[in-house]
């Protein structure tokens, strides 16, 4: 008699007695939105590059729109769960009455924007790459200088600084643009300078923000959400600050940061790949963020500083600033990338 019959049952039984595999983890459409393509989203890039976002079940639509205020009115209205802005902007949220959460951090300090001048202003006035800025705004007097917004954090920080060293408010006059038009606008003389967090190209970089006094304390770029969201979706968030501190580690880690910046060389092919990495890499006062790091003493920071600049009235109170971030979705232990 034929044993097969007997080893087909055999086999059966033994399979049976294996447990069946756990149940692939359920795929989660959600939408990211940024402001603008920029070098402090290089974690974004990278986790969407490198695979992060899937390993944790993310399918994301990172989608660009206009600006700070157009994100915010997406994630508040709920037509978006995700996004990323500086913490000096994050708590001017607060007075306006939206309820955010930052959920992991994506870079420290403010240290990306750089003062580009010219070639001609800069010859014309002895400005040298590198200079120190308190020498480089007095020499800028009378330039128009493009800024992403007058409004915005570029702006009244520049616009501090100017007071600061002692030149009157109207000594540079500030011209609302995106980086991409600063280019072209320094290129064609329609400006004298532009401040912008974007790669310095195109003229000379007279200084970054990295060399302003206080910029390196306060929070960075950081993932927000609604405080809604997260109660209703802390998994989704959860995994969302995962593939985020993966992203940010994968840029530090030699062994990953190649590929990593190549993420960002992608979104950003008309600028030098030079200029790209040393923006993303900055090693001052603004640096990686660490598995999504999030510090309670740069928020304090920022709520002081903030009020400096003219962006809150008043300072947040203790238990407003609490409820700004939450430290219980980054990672206790470091991500490999």
């Amino acid at each position: 008699m034929s044993r097969i019959p007997a080893i087909v049952a055999s086999v059966v039984l033994t399979l049976a007695a294996i447990p069946a595999p756990a149940r692939a983890q359920t795929t989660t459409h959600v939408s990211f939105v940024q402001p603008l393509v920029c070098l402090c989203a290089a974690p974004l890039y990278a986790a969407e590059s490198l695979g992060y976002f899937k390993d944790e079940g993310l399918d994301v639509d990172l989608v660009t729109v206009n600006g700070s205020a157009a994100m915010f009115a997406a994630i508040q209205s709920g037509s978006a769960p995700f996004g990323f802005t500086n913490g000096l902007i994050l708590l001017t949220s607060v007075p306006k009455g939206l309820s955010f959460v930052a959920f992991a951090g994506m870079d420290k300090g403010q240290g990306g924007i750089n003062m580009v001048v010219s070639n001609a202003w800069a010859q014309a006035h002895g400005i040298k790459t590198n200079e120190d800025y308190r020498s480089v705004l007095h020499k800028l007097a009378g330039a128009r200088v493009g800024v992403l917004g007058t409004t915005g954090t570029g702006g009244l920080l520049l616009a501090s600084f100017v007071k600061a060293v002692g030149l009157p408010d109207d000594a540079l006059t500030m011209i609302s643009m995106t980086p991409a038009a600063s280019n072209a606008a320094l290129a064609h003389g329609e400006i004298d300078a532009w401040w912008q967090l974007a790669p310095a190209v195109g003229g000379v970089l007279a200084f970054r923000s990295a060399n302003l006094p206080k910029v390196g304390v306060v929070v960075g770029n950081v993932a927000f959400t609604t405080r809604d969201y997260l109660a209703k979706n802390r998994d989704v968030v959860a995994r969302m600050a995962r593939a985020i501190a993966r992203g940010d580690n994968a840029l530090l880690d030699p062994a990953t940061q190649e590929r990593a910046l190549s993420a960002v060389y992608d979104r950003m092919p008309n600028l030098p790949r030079d200029e790209v990495r040393a923006g993303v890499l900055l090693t001052d006062t603004q640096t990686r963020s660490r598995n999504g790091e999030l510090s309670p003493a740069s928020f304090d920071a920022t709520n002081a500083i903030d009020v400096q600049l003219g962006l809150l009235k008043v300072p947040l109170t203790a238990d407003e600033l609490k409820a700004l971030f939450t430290l219980d979705l980054v990672p206790k232990r470091f991500l490999k990338p």
